[in-house]
C-alpha cells in the first residue's frame, strides 16, 4: 500500500508536465493533484514524526518538486509600494447579460458596465466581450454599446476581433487600452469556429517601450448542455463527464502549444490574460508557467477563485501571466458579482530585460 501511493502520486504530479494530446489519460491523474498534495503532506508528517526517514524520503521529494502546486493553489503575496507602470484587467462578461435568462431587467447588465466604467485599469481585457449598436427590445437606450461607453472614459484605443450575427449584435475577445496600440492581430487556434473562444494581442506602446498583450479564452467546456450526461445514471454520468473533461483538456492543450509558440517567438516584454477554462494543475497552465510568472502565484493572497458558482465556487480558471522585464507590485481577484466569473486585476512595472 506504502509504494501504491507512491507511484500513483508520483503519476499524478507528473501528469500536469505531460500533453493530453500525446497521453490522453494523463489529464484525468491531474484532477487528483490536490489530494496528492495534502496525502503526500499528511504522510511526511507522519512518517517524520514516528522517526521512519526512509519513508518520509520520497513523500518529502515530491513535495518539493510540486511545491509550487501549492503556490497555485492558496496565494501568499506581499503587495509592493513600487512605482506601477500600468494596470491590466482581466474579465470574463458573460456577454454582459444581454440574454433574458441572464439578466434582471438588465439591472445587473447596467451595473457591470457601471463598474468597468468606473474602474480606472490602464488596460481592459474582456473575454465573452459583446457589442450591440442597435437598441433591442425593451433595453434601455444605449445601454450595450460598449465600445463607445468605454471609448468615452478614456480608452481611445481598442483591439476588438468579432463575429457578427445576422442583427449585426457583435461578439468575441476585446482588448482596451488608454495607452497607444501600435499594432494588432488575431492568433490562429483551433476548434474556435462559430464560437467566442480564441486569442487576440495588441502591442500597446508605454514611454519609450512595447508591451504585448494577450487576451485569450480557450477551449469551453459545457456540462449542461449534454442531455447524455443530465439523464445518465451516476455512474456513467460520472464516465461521460470525465470522459468529456479529458476531451476538452486535448483541445485546450492543442490551443496552449499553439500559444506559447507565439509567446516565446515575441519581441515584446508580455502580459497573457485570459480565461483557461481550466485549473492550476492542468498541462495548459504549467505549460504558460513554464515560460511566464502567473501574477496570482507571485502576489496574490488567499485562495483566489475566480468562478462566481454556487457548485463550482473553488475554482481558479482564470489568469494574468507576465515575462521578464516586467514585475507584479500586486494581484487581486475583485468580488464583482455579475458575470459567471470574477474580475482579476494586475499592477505591473517595466524592468530591465
Amino acid at each position: 500500500m506504502y509504494w501504491f501511493t507512491i507511484v500513483i502520486s508520483a503519476l499524478a504530479i507528473l501528469s500536469a508536465q505531460i500533453s493530453p494530446e500525446n497521453v490522453p489519460f494523463s489529464t484525468w491523474l491531474t484532477l487528483a493533484l490536490p489530494a496528492v498534495v495534502l496525502l503526500q503532506s499528511g504522510l511526511a508528517t507522519w512518517w517524520i514524526f514516528n522517526r521512519k526517514w526512509q519513508k518520509a524520503i520520497p513523500s518529502i521529494l515530491m513535495l518539493t518538486y510540486g511545491a509550487h502546486f501549492i503556490n497555485a493553489f492558496v496565494g501568499t503575496g506581499v503587495p509592493s509600494t513600487k512605482k506601477t507602470d500600468l494596470s491590466v484587467l482581466s474579465y470574463n462578461v458573460q456577454v454582459f447579460n444581454v440574454y433574458k435568462h441572464l439578466n434582471n431587467d438588465f439591472q445587473e447588465s447596467e451595473a457591470i458596465l457601471q463598474f468597468l466604467e468606473n474602474d480606472q485599469s490602464d488596460i481592459k481585457c474582456f473575454q465573452e466581450f459583446y457589442n450591440q449598436d442597435r437598441n433591442g427590445k425593451n433595453q434601455p437606450e444605449g445601454l450595450f454599446r460598449t465600445i463607445e461607453r468605454l471609448q468615452k472614459n478614456g480608452y481611445n484605443a481598442h483591439a476588438v476581433p468579432i463575429t457578427t450575427n445576422h442583427m449585426g449584435d457583435q461578439f468575441g475577445l476585446a482588448i482596451f487600452s488608454r495607452f497607444p496600440i501600435t499594432n494588432t492581430g488575431k492568433i490562429q487556434l483551433p476548434y474556435t469556429k462559430g464560437t467566442s473562444n480564441g486569442a487576440i494581442y495588441a502591442d500597446v506602446q508605454i514611454g519609450k517601450e512595447t508591451v504585448r498583450i494577450i487576451n485569450t479564452h480557450l477551449h469551453s467546456m459545457v456540462f449542461s448542455e449534454d442531455r447524455n450526461i443530465q439523464h445518465a445514471g451516476i455512474f456513467m454520468k460520472a464516465w461521460r463527464m470525465l470522459t468529456k473533461y479529458r476531451k476538452s483538456q486535448s483541445r485546450r492543450a492543442e490551443q496552449v502549444n499553439i500559444l506559447y509558440k507565439f509567446i516565446q517567438e515575441s519581441p515584446y516584454r508580455t502580459i497573457l490574460c485570459g480565461d483557461f477554462n481550466d485549473t492550476p494543475f492542468s498541462y495548459p497552465y504549467q505549460r504558460i508557467r513554464s515560460i511566464l510568472k502567473n501574477a496570482f502565484e507571485e502576489k496574490g493572497i488567499g485562495l483566489g477563485f475566480t468562478l462566481n458558482h454556487s457548485k463550482l465556487f473553488f475554482l481558479r480558471l482564470d489568469n494574468q501571466f507576465y515575462s521578464k522585464g516586467l514585475q507584479t507590485n500586486n494581484f487581486n481577484t475583485l468580488q464583482v458579482p455579475y458575470s459567471d466569473h470574477f474580475p482579476i486585476k494586475g499592477n505591473y512595472r517595466l524592468v530591465n530585460r
